[in-house]
């Protein structure tokens, strides 16, 4: 409880995704590591979203994923800060979840 209180209050995450975050402890973790490198409000979804279709549609757990937490904060902030849009974030995204490269 006092994590999804945490996650809620300091991370700015909506009751449902603190909800989801807690449930599963790699994903918390992950979460976690990746909030150390990035302060970005797109961070939640692009994990909810992005990252855990991604690893269900390839049938590998989070942590055979390539996609480390550092290059996933490393993304958003290139979103933000207009260096790429979503569409060629997308494009990146799967592009290093597949070969691991920056």
């Amino acid at each position: 409880f006092e994590k999804f209180e945490r996650l809620c209050k300091q991370s700015g995450l909506t009751p449902e995704q603190a909800e989801i975050i807690v449930d599963d402890m790699p994903l918390a973790r992950y979460f976690e590591q990746a909030m150390t490198h990035t302060n970005s409000k797109q961070l939640i979804n692009w994990l909810l979203r992005n990252l855990l279709g991604y690893i269900k549609e390839h049938g590998i757990t989070l942590d055979a994923c390539l996609m480390t937490p550092q290059r996933l904060a490393h993304l958003v902030d290139l979103i933000d800060n207009g260096t790429i849009n979503t569409r060629a974030a997308q494009e990146v995204f799967t592009a290093v979840a597949q070969t691991g490269k920056e």
